[in-house]
C-alpha cells in the first residue's frame, strides 16, 4: 500500500510503500500521473476549485490517520497548512492559468502564520490578480502580512472582518507599502468609511515615521 508519509517545510511530498518500507520523494507531476493511471496513493486526491483543478495532499502517520499537515496544489497556488495554520503560499510560475480569482482562506485554514504571503512578494503573476478573502474565522499571526502587498497583484477582501487585530494588521501592512497611495483601495477591499478611517490613522503614522 502506498501513502503520503511526509510533507516537508519546502512542500516536498514523500510516499511510503508499506510492502517494503521504502520511502521516496514524489514530484507532483509523477504523483498526478500515477493517480490518473489508477494507482491508489492514500492521502492524495484530485479536486476542482475556482482557481483551477489540482490536488489535495494530506500527510498520514503509520496508523494511516492524518497528522494535520496538508499541501494543496490548485491552479497556480501551492499552499502548506499545518494544524489549521496556513504556513506558506507559493505562486507556481506557470502561464497556464490567467485571469482574476478570489479565494477564501477560511476554506483551508483558521489562521495565517508569520510571513505566509512573503513568497509572493515581487513575483511576476503574469496576467493574474488574486484576491484573498478574509473573515473573522481566520486569525492573522504576528507578521502574517509581511510583504503581502509588494507584488501589487494581491488583494485582500476584508469586508467580512470585524476583528480589530486583523484590521490593524492588514491596514498597517498596506500603508507601509509604497503602493498604498495610488492603489490602496484596490489592494484592500473594504467599505469606504472604514477604509478612510484607517487611512487617516495609518498613513499619518507612516508620515510621522518618515519625518
Amino acid at each position: 500500500m502506498l501513502y503520503v508519509s511526509e510533507i516537508n517545510k519546502d512542500c516536498c511530498v514523500f510516499v511510503t510503500d508499506t510492502d517494503d518500507g521504502s520511502k521516496e520523494k514524489a514530484p507532483l507531476g509523477m504523483l498526478g500521473k500515477a493517480i490518473e493511471a489508477g494507482v491508489v496513493i492514500n492521502g492524495a486526491s484530485f479536486r476542482c476549485t475556482s482557481i483551477g483543478s489540482g490536488m489535495d495532499i494530506h500527510e498520514l502517520g503509520d496508523d494511516m490517520q492524518p497528522t494535520g499537515i496538508s499541501y494543496y496544489r490548485w491552479g497556480y497556488l501551492s499552499i502548506r497548512v499545518a494544524h489549521g495554520c496556513i504556513e506558506r503560499i507559493i505562486i507556481n510560475k506557470s502561464r497556464a492559468y490567467t485571469g482574476d480569482f478570489a479565494f477564501a482562506l477560511s476554506s483551508i485554514g483558521s489562521a495565517c502564520g508569520s510571513k505566509c504571503f512573503s513568497d509572493i512578494a515581487g513575483i511576476d503573476l503574469f496576467n493574474r490578480h488574486l484576491t484573498f478573502v478574509l473573515s473573522d474565522d481566520v486569525i492573522l499571526h504576528k507578521n502574517a502580512m509581511y510583504h503581502a502587498f509588494d507584488s501589487g497583484k494581491l488583494s485582500f477582501d476584508i469586508q467580512r472582518v470585524s476583528n480589530t487585530d486583523t484590521l490593524d494588521a492588514v491596514y498597517y501592512a498596506l500603508f507601509r507599502s509604497k503602493l498604498a497611495e495610488t492603489e490602496g483601495t484596490r489592494l484592500v477591499i473594504d467599505g469606504p468609511a472604514r477604509y478612510a478611517k484607517y487611512a487617516m490613522r495609518f498613513s499619518g503614522k507612516q508620515r510621522k515615521a518618515k519625518g
